[in-house]
């Protein structure tokens, strides 16, 4: 669960569709898959967006998330209510409860939930989930690319713009006021916007 390998899997997706000039978009943790896919498929792309991540390596944040979330009965639950409501004594924030609570679906064969998403794999890899490709950083995708960021996001700080402009060098970068890490969640009209512009030009 490399940034590498998921991005060999994207790359082959696009070749079995026939797909040889995308626009590719990711948020965090598809951000980052979406720049190594730059700086390794250059020719796979015609623009690039990225939300809310950098080319970095971040401090560890979501080990507990995933603690907590295998922590859960979701064999035994009846809803994602009781889910929420579980979850709440540990993570106070709603709007992440709710995404997290995405990835719990409902079991085919028996009562209760299960996982859609392999948490044992995210934890295994999460160092290599946190951090970039050290191989990478002096790489550059010379296409044209679009970085937005939450000006209250802790994913995204000014002290980032030097690297990210010397590995993409025709960036534009577009910090969104009143908005954290789910950038396109709390201001969704002007994310559209700036995305449209963008690919309009």
């Amino acid at each position: 669960m490399t940034y590498p390998e998921m991005a060999a899997d994207v790359a082959e997706l696009a070749s079995s569709l026939n797909h040889t000039s995308i626009n590719l978009l990711g948020h965090s943790m598809g951000g980052k898959t979406a720049m190594v896919i730059a700086l390794q498929y250059p020719e796979l792309l015609n623009k690039l967006i990225i939300v809310d991540i950098a080319p970095v390596v971040y401090n560890p944040k979501s080990d507990d998330l995933v603690s907590f979330m295998q922590a859960l009965p979701v064999a035994t639950l009846t809803n994602r209510s009781e889910a929420s409501d579980l979850l709440a004594r540990d993570i106070h924030d709603p709007v992440l409860r709710q995404f997290l609570l995405q990835n719990m679906v409902k079991n085919q064969q028996d009562a209760g939930f299960r996982w859609r998403i392999n948490l044992d794999a995210i934890r295994n890899n999460y160092d290599a989930i946190r951090s970039f490709p050290t191989e990478l950083l002096q790489s550059h995708y010379y296409g044209q690319s679009l970085f937005i960021a939450g000006s209250r996001s802790e994913y995204f700080h000014p002290d980032y713009h030097p690297i990210i402009s010397t590995m993409f060098p025709e960036v534009r970068i577009v910090v969104v006021p009143d908005a954290g890490h789910w950038v396109h969640a709390d201001n969704p009209e002007l994310v559209a916007m700036e995305i449209r512009n963008f690919l309009a030009r």
